[in-house]
């Protein structure tokens, strides 16, 4: 007769609870509209480049942390703040380093505010997550960031 060893059926038990613990969907109220998710305070949580050789990486942990504490505010008045946190590039640096308005483009699919037009790649209730692009003039490359912000006021 034939015995299934225990560490195979621990397995198989285990395998469906694995799978339950992923990462949550973002969350998505449809009473929303876009302008109403982006309304509110994020900070960076997730920074892509594909700057060395055109493959993407993770360079988050390569920012210093007087860039990574940032807070973005969109207001509903269509004003933003970009504003240091508690860690500064320079003493010397203003706590608040850019304001201005901001304004989507192209039906929702881009968000320009201030200097900076990128486009939307995912706005839920909780995450922002927007490409673009800046070129190199002295190497004549065009390198890509994928940016991720977290709501840290729900």
């Amino acid at each position: 007769m034939y015995r299934i060893p225990k560490i195979f059926i621990a397995i198989l038990l285990l395998l469906p609870l694995m799978y339950s613990c992923t990462k949550e969907d973002p969350i998505i109220d449809p009473t929303k509209t876009p302008e109403e998710r982006l309304v509110g305070n994020w900070k960076l949580t997730e920074f892509e480049s594909d700057y060395l050789g055109g493959i993407m990486i993770n360079a988050y942990p390569f920012l210093q942390p007087c860039f990574t504490d940032n807070i973005l505010m969109f207001f509903a008045d269509h004003t933003f703040v970009m504003e240091e946190a508690e860690t500064k590039c320079a003493p010397h640096h203003p706590q608040i380093y850019e304001q201005g308005d901001w304004v989507f483009l192209d039906n929702g699919k881009k968000i320009k505010y201030g200097t900076y037009e990128v486009e939307i790649l995912e706005l839920s209730d909780t995450k922002l997550k927007s490409t673009y692009q800046l070129q190199d003039t002295i190497q004549n490359k065009t390198s890509t960031f994928i940016q991720t912000f977290t709501k840290i006021d729900q």
